[in-house]
Parts: C-alpha cells; structure tokens; sequence
C-alpha cells in the first residue's frame, strides 16, 4: 500500500474525497439550500424592519456597519473555515478534536482582533469629532461583532463536517431569536442601527453557546498544537484570503463612498435597493456551496478539458439568470422596493435593476475564482482582484459624484464585469496553455 500524501498535497486529495463524499448524500444538499434560504430571509427581513422601523440616515446607518460584518466574516471563512473544511477529514479520533479546538482557538483570536480594530477607529472617530453617529453604531458593533463571528464559525464548522441539519438549527434558531428581539425593540421604539447590532450580536451569542454545548465532546484545547495548525491553514489559505478580502472590500466600499459624498440617507437608499436586488442570493449562495466541490471534482476527474466545459455550461446558466432578473426589476423593481420599504424609498426602479445585474457579474466572479482555485492558481486570481479593487473604488466614486446613486449601481456593476472578464481571460489563458501549478 503506498504511504497516504501528507502536507498540502494530502489535503487536496482529502478535498478531492470531500467532493465525491458530497456527491452520495442524498438530502443533504436540499437541507443545505433550504439553510441558505433561512440566513438570507433573516437578512432579508432585518433589513426590512430596519428600512420601516427607522429613518433613511439609521438604515444608511446600519448598512455601513452590516458592509463591516461582512468583510469580516470574509476574513473569517477564508482564513479559518475553508481550511478546516479541507484539514479536518484526514484526522482522526482525538487529532480530529485537538484540531477543531485549535480553530475555535483561532476563531476567538481573530473575532477579538476585530473587535480591537474597531473599537480603535471608534476611538479615532470620536477623538476626532467625527460622525457621533457612525462611532456609536461602530462602538457597539466592536463590543457585539465577536458573537456575530462566532455564530457564523459555528454553521461554517457545522458545513465542513457535512452537519447540514446542525447548521439548520443555527440558522433557525438565530433566525427567531434576532427577528423576536428586533421587534421588541420596534414595539418599544428603541429600533436604531446601534440596537439592531445588539440584536444580531444577541441572537449569535445565544446560538454559539447552545452550539457549544452540543459539540462539547468534539472539542479538544491543546494550547501546544493551535500555532503549528494557525501555521498550516495559513499556508494553504492566505492566497485565498488576500484575494476574497480585497473583492468583499472593494463591493463593499460603495455605501461608504455614498454616505461620504451625499451622506447617510443614500446609504439607506442603496441598503433597501441592495435588499431587494438580493433576492436571488439564496439561490446563488446556497448553488455556491456546491460550485467549488463540483469544479474539483470534474478537474480530478476529467483535467482541464472538462473544468472548462463544466465551467462554460454555468456561466451560461449564470447568463441566463441575470438576464431574467434584469428584465424583472426593469419593470417592477421600483415598485417593489417602494411596497417592501416605504413610499420614501420609491423612484429607485434603475437602481435595483443595476443592481441586479451586479448579482449576476459576483456570481461570474466567484465562478471563475473558484475555477482558478481548482488549478491551483489563487494567486493569479489574487492578481486579478488587486487590479480589480481600484478600478471599482475610483469607478464608482467618479460616477457617484456625477450621478448619484444611480451612478453608484453603475459603477458597482460595470467594475465587477470588467474584474469577472478579466478572470474570464485568465481561465481561458490558463486552459489553452497550462502552467505548473502555483506554489502555495
């Protein structure tokens, strides 16, 4: 029997058996799906009880913290999660425990690095005689974002060890306490951006503890081990992290560029639109938890030749998609957005559509980033989002000056196409003239 590869090589032949291991179950990518429709919908639902519950500059508000969360959490899922996903199925018995503790221990680390950096720049705010209302809704989201991050670590772990059911009862759970909670708040007129943190935070909080107690046996802290398995994720993830930092930053600068150029009120604009342009993100989330594991197995399994045509099949797909979604809100994304938010939020029909199509160039994005991950080639899609990122940023901040949100949505949408092009060609390039392997 020949000896089993270790180090990264072991890890990807671990990921390759991941795939096919995926392939047999069954049910569980349907609980999956319906995982992601309940973390959207309670996306989708705060947002709407913010957008009712408050003023436009509150809503703007709170979607400036929400764009923080979610760079966070990309951090997160880059640096900590994905690699446990690939890592974890090689070990056994108690390697296996002693390792998921040593990602909790990172997870803790990390979720309290960013609490620092953001209490600082509360500080910096404050001191500063900034935004009195962006330091409070920043100062309680640095006091909250650990348990907001710790929920997330706990349905991606639940993801990695294929508990799809686990990450149900998260979602669902965090889903009725955070909505219960927020209207509450509403009932007692005490709903603002900094409260519904302290919601979110609640509802994390709450689902990580019973998440605790229920994995408590799997659990294993050896605080000589958690450097030598940091040491490990961060060679095979670092790549992966840069480059998924820098896209989840560059889409997220533009509620900042908004709210910087035409104040706070835009900001709440461009949440409520961004609300409903996401619709379809249930889908196109919970279709991405398998994209990755579907591009690995068509490459092990039929090379280049076959990534390719799997990979043109769902950008067809992808194509077709946002086609419908555009021609929909063309037509009656005004209106939705007005029935859904409030008469004040009426007028923005081109804006959801643009918006709508920006959905469908992140979906060409992340479907050619994983492409170009499977042929062990994230640096290359790390260079692509590194000219990418101003492009989007100075994009959008000189359509905004002259078109306002409409300008914005523009930008958002243009910038993305021209990174999901530039991937495009990358991915072709690479197939037709393939290239060693990139070193992790």
């Amino acid at each position: 029997m020949s000896p089993r590869p270790t180090g990264i090589d072991g890890a990807r032949e671990t990921l390759h058996r991941f795939v096919r291991s995926v392939g047999q179950q069954g049910h569980r990518p349907a609980v999956a799906v319906v995982d992601q429709l309940v973390a959207s919908t309670t996306t989708f639902l705060t947002g709407v009880i913010v957008g009712r519950g408050c003023t436009q500059e509150e809503f703007g508000l709170f979607m400036l913290g929400f764009s923080i969360v979610l760079v966070a959490i990309d951090v997160q899922t880059s640096l900590i999660s994905s690699p446990y996903m690939v890592f974890r199925p090689r070990l056994h018995g108690r390697d296996e425990r002693v390792y998921l503790g040593s990602t909790l221990i990172h997870g803790i680390t990390l979720s309290l690095a960013i609490s620092l950096l953001l209490g600082v720049a509360t500080a910096v705010l404050l001191l500063s005689g900034g935004h009195v209302p962006l330091a409070t809704a920043t100062g309680v989201l640095a006091l909250v974002i650990s348990f907001i991050l710790f929920r997330e670590f706990a349905r991606r772990i639940c993801f990695a060890n294929m508990q799809f059911t686990s990450a149900l009862i998260i979602d669902g759970g965090g889903m009725a306490v955070q909505l219960g909670a927020m209207l509450v708040l509403a009932q007692h007129d005490l709903l603002s951006a900094a409260w519904t943190f302290v919601a979110i935070g609640f509802a994390g909080g709450i689902t990580g503890i019973q998440w605790i107690v229920r994995a408590r046996r799997e659990i294993e802290l050896r605080l000589e081990e958690v450097a030598g398995h940091f040491k490990q994720s961060w060679m095979f993830g670092r790549w992966i992290t840069a480059s998924g930092v820098l896209g989840t930053l560059s889409s997220n600068a533009y509620p900042w560029i908004l709210a910087t150029i035409q104040g706070t009120a835009a900001a709440g604009d461009w949440a409520a639109c961004f609300g409903i342009a996401s619709i379809a993100s249930p889908a196109l989330v919970g279709a991405q938890n398998f994209v990755g594991p579907k591009l690995s197995h068509s490459f092990a399994h039929g090379g280049v030749t076959r990534l390719r045509r799997v990979v043109m099949l769902l950008s067809g797909s992808v194509v077709l998609v946002t086609l419908v979604l555009t021609i929909g809100f063309m037509f009656f994304g005004g209106k939705v957005v007005a029935l859904v938010y409030g008469s004040d939020y009426a007028g923005n029909g081109p804006v959801v559509m643009l918006l709508a199509v920006n959905v469908g160039m992140l979906a060409f994005r992340f479907l050619f980033s994983r492409a170009l991950f499977v042929m062990e080639h994230s640096r290359t899609d790390f260079v692509m989002n590194a000219a990418g990122a101003p492009i989007l940023v100075i994009l959008g901040m000189c359509l905004t000056i002259f078109y306002g949100i409409v300008g914005a949505a523009a930008g958002l949408a243009a910038g993305n196409f021209l990174v999901a092009m530039m991937k495009f060609i990358a991915f072709n390039w690479l197939c037709r003239s393939p290239r060693q392997p990139e070193a992790l």
